[in-house]
């Protein structure tokens, strides 16, 4: 998080993702950075954060396409595919990183992993009136459903963490994930991977790219 906040054109508005590595980020933004022109966050959590630092708060409605999107990562295969999602904001950080020209993923190295799904679930975002039909999806791709208990997403929605789903094809894995009804978005990338992943590791930030 150090070393991306080094690396930030703070001269633009760039996204920022959620979750404890970018809590850490927004941190070394307010203690380095004081000429940051703008942030759009892709949760509550993020906005409350940037705000209380004094980072200016920018609506995604309000900018054109931005420059950076910075987030972090439950997991990350040797192809830059990911996992997001167990901070339940997913889908709205899909949305800034698809308006962002780049996507700048950090994660420590226990979460670089051969294949993904070894230890995180891939978090499904999902309207309530439809959480049994996508159980029942879910295990007919081969997944186990797993209901969050007491958690919703900022747009109200419930969430079902899939653990077991294929992910030796992650991009046709999230494929079939899209063609389901109700599904309102979940929690793997395959398909906007990052273009820069920065991993701390004992021996420093070692960098992987597309």
């Amino acid at each position: 998080a150090h070393a991306a906040a080094l690396r930030i054109d703070v001269s633009e508005v760039f996204g920022l993702g959620s979750g404890s590595t970018v809590n850490c980020l927004i941190e070394s933004l307010a203690e380095q950075r004081s000429d940051i022109k703008g942030v759009v966050p892709a949760s509550e959590e993020t906005a409350r954060l940037l705000k209380k630092h004094g980072i200016p708060v920018v609506d995604l409605n309000d900018v054109g396409t931005l420059s950076q999107y910075i987030d972090g990562a439950d997991e990350v295969d040797h192809d830059l595919c990911c996992i997001k999602g167990r901070g339940a904001a997913m889908t709205n950080e899909r949305v800034v990183c698809a308006a962002s020209k780049k996507f700048i993923c950090m994660i420590d190295e226990s979460k670089y992993v051969d294949v993904l799904g070894s230890d995180a679930p891939v978090p499904i975002e999902v309207l309530v009136s439809a959480k049994s039909y996508i159980s029942r999806q879910i295990v007919a791709l081969g997944g186990s459903p797993v209901l969050r208990v007491g958690a919703l997403t900022d747009s109200n929605h419930m969430i079902i963490d899939a653990y077991h789903l294929s992910l030796q094809d992650p991009v046709a894995t999230e494929k079939a994930l899209n063609n389901i009804p109700g599904v309102v978005g979940h929690g793997l990338f395959a398909t906007q991977r990052p273009n820069v992943v920065m991993i701390g590791t004992s021996q420093g930030v070692k960098e992987k790219t597309q």
